[in-house]
């Protein structure tokens, strides 16, 4: 399943759960897409819909 973060209808972050291939804990498709839009104001981010 492939997970997608929009800001005002332009996608800005898009990932799938990588938690087993990475061997991570926190790397589950949400906290993925968060972290592939990069460093947004706060703003940004609680106008946008996953």
């Amino acid at each position: 399943m492939v997970l997608v973060l929009v800001h005002k209808g332009i996608i800005i972050g898009r990932s799938h759960n990588r938690r087993v291939q990475h061997g991570s804990a926190i790397l589950y498709g949400e906290m993925d897409a968060i972290e592939n839009a990069g460093r947004l104001p706060a703003g940004i981010y609680r106008e946008c819909t996953l």
